[in-house]
């Protein structure tokens, strides 16, 4: 019946748009990613098998590949496959791993990666448009039989409504690649202690940008001294397990640039980004970003949409890279007064990551800790009118259980940006023995090195939670 067949259409139509996905992950940039080797088959005991069932694939850094084998009979066949494959990455055998080192993306492999990308987004509108056609025979030999040339009419344009949404998400995806590959290559290409922006197509609208720039940087609103990453003495058995931050700053980073404030809020989107690929690299179990407290809802409404539309810009952006590095996204807030696209972006990122294993990445949106722990206290204080425990039987740990963040370590470091030397209502009761660590920098400029700081910094303490030593 037609609505079988429609079903069916579209059932095939977004298998085609997760097969551009991973033809697009396999392409390589200049970051490492485990899906660059997702198409390697390695001959095991004559029998091919995808290397990602063979070995724990990991990225210890942004420009290498481990490949850590569990049967180490198997080092050889893998190192062969990879030499097969033609990637084009210099490889490294240590009799016990596999290193594969990623190369800088250049502008002539920028250049070949956007016309593959283009390529492979064809092919795919290709494989829609005759799901379309074919979808559309199978409607129109109903009419003979079951259905009226009016209602196949109609069911055919339910098919190409279905068929222009498809075609819309592959150049979504397309635009998404595109903007990663660039991206990339503007950080690559910018010399050390230099501010990256975007000047505008017009020729004025070049010029006075780059004299907008010129002001900043005569009035000395210079980018934060860099700190080098490789410079920091860092211990692998110390790393934070839980890391969380109040982000702040965004506005007056913008303001400070002359922009208005959501500029800023969309600066801070690359820095959660760039904190994110920070944490995972530094093996930190759990990271906490202040995204949106209860108090937020006070600002000016047009902020406030514009703070709401942010988790489904970032998500679109980012997800299927968060999902490729093993990231799981939480939340921790409370949903009744967030609009519906928030919270369905925030479900659909949270059931896609939910059996990931890596980074927990947990967003506290719409958060406050009074509110938290008042709410908490009110259900142990319902149990106890109710008579299943007494008022003596309460405990931390009890209280603890009812928090948003339950499960989760406590937070070992804290990290506030801008300046500012206060909580503001975040994670009272976890952070009772926190490491806290403040800093000027507005978050649109924290970066990486500046979270291998705060590490650095949290190593050099001595927690003794009360106690003497």
């Amino acid at each position: 019946m037609p609505g079988t067949i429609k079903k069916h259409a579209e059932e095939r139509m977004e298998k085609a748009i997760q097969a551009l996905k991973r033809d697009l992950a396999t392409l390589r940039a200049g970051r490492a990613t485990p899906a660059l080797l997702d198409r390697i088959q390695v001959d095991y005991y004559g029998s091919p098998t995808p290397l990602n069932q063979l070995a724990n694939i990991n990225t210890p850094d942004t420009r290498t590949l481990m490949i850590q084998p569990w049967d180490k009979s198997s080092l050889s066949d893998i190192e062969r496959a990879i030499m097969k494959s033609d990637l084009g990455l210099t490889l490294a055998n240590d009799g016990i791993n596999i290193r594969l080192s990623i190369p800088p993306l250049t502008e002539e492999r920028r250049v070949e990666l956007v016309k593959m990308t283009k390529k492979h987004g064809e092919e795919s509108k290709v494989a829609i448009r005759n799901i379309r056609r074919d979808a559309n025979d199978d409607i129109k030999k109903l009419e003979k039989t079951d259905i009226s040339e009016d209602e196949s009419r109609r069911h055919q344009e339910d098919v190409q409504k279905m068929t222009d949404k498809y075609i819309a998400e592959v150049e979504k995806v397309l635009a998404a690649k595109e903007k990663r590959s660039w991206k990339f290559k503007r950080r690559e290409a910018a010399p050390p202690n230099t501010v990256g922006f975007c000047l505008f197509s017009s020729p004025t609208g070049g010029k006075e940008m780059i004299k907008l720039f010129q002001s900043w940087w005569k009035k000395g609103d210079r980018p934060a001294s860099s700190v080098d990453p490789s410079t920091v003495d860092l211990s692998d058995e110390n790393i934070p397990k839980h890391v969380a931050i109040i982000m702040d700053g965004n506005g007056r980073w913008a303001r400070r640039r002359g922009m208005p404030r959501n500029m800023g809020h969309r600066s801070g989107m690359k820095a959660v980004k760039r904190a994110t690929i920070a944490a995972d690299e530094l093996g930190i179990s759990v990271l906490t970003l202040y995204a949106f407290s209860t108090e937020n809802w006070k600002r000016p409404k047009e902020e406030v949409d514009y703070l709401m539309a942010i988790p489904k810009e970032f998500l679109a952006l980012e997800l299927d890279e968060l999902i490729q590095k093993n990231v799981q996204i939480r939340m921790m807030g409370y949903t009744k007064e967030l609009p519906d696209h928030t919270i369905a972006a925030m479900k659909e990122a949270m059931e896609r990551t939910k059996n990931n294993t890596g980074l927990i990445l947990n967003f506290a949106l719409n958060y406050g800790s009074r509110r938290e722990i008042t709410e908490g206290v009110r259900e142990l204080a319902r149990s106890v009118q109710a008579g299943e425990l007494s008022a003596d039987q309460i405990t931390e740990e009890m209280i603890q259980s009812k928090l948003l963040s339950a499960g989760l370590p406590e937070p070992d470091l804290l990290i506030r940006t801008s300046g500012e030397l206060r909580l503001s209502n975040f994670m009272l009761w976890q952070t009772a023995y926190s490491e806290l660590w403040f800093t000027d920098l507005y978050w649109p400029d924290f970066g990486r090195e500046h979270l291998f700081a705060a590490v650095a910094e949290y190593q050099r303490r001595t927690r003794r939670y009360g106690g003497l030593s």
